[in-house]
């Protein structure tokens, strides 16, 4: 009887570590793929790159409402940070300096692409997710 107490225990303690671990997995996971996931729900979320005249432009919009804009050409470039929100399809951006920029968007059919046109007008931009 002593023995079937002990395996019980046993069998208990390793049922209890391994749904440990598995909280502890999905935690990990979910952290990880933030970004991948959001970009399920808001399809802007992502690292998104385009070419402007030689000039690279790469904007990384995160699901926390965060965003960061690199223009580089070759080893030069210049990042700014912020924030981003979207709604009815138009992006704002509010850089650290509270310069605010404003862009409605839109989507090729698989959402590889994302165009965006300033709202005061100008010049569109395509950009590829990456």
């Amino acid at each position: 009887m002593n023995k079937n107490r002990l395996y019980d225990a046993t069998k208990a303690k390793l049922w209890i570590k391994s749904i440990g671990f598995a909280i502890l997995l999905a935690a990990l996971m979910s952290i990880v793929a933030c970004n991948a996931i959001g970009s399920l729900i808001n399809p802007v979320i992502g690292t998104w790159q385009t070419n402007v005249l030689g000039v690279t432009v790469s904007a990384i919009f995160n699901a926390d409402g965060s965003c960061t804009e690199t223009n580089s050409l070759g080893q030069v470039g210049l990042t700014r940070s912020g924030t981003w929100t979207s709604a009815s399809s138009i992006i704002t951006k509010t850089w650290s300096d509270e310069t605010v920029d404003s862009y409605t968007y839109s989507f090729n059919s698989d959402k590889s692409e994302m165009t965006l046109a300033p709202s005061g007008g100008g010049l569109s931009l395509t950009y590829t997710r990456q």
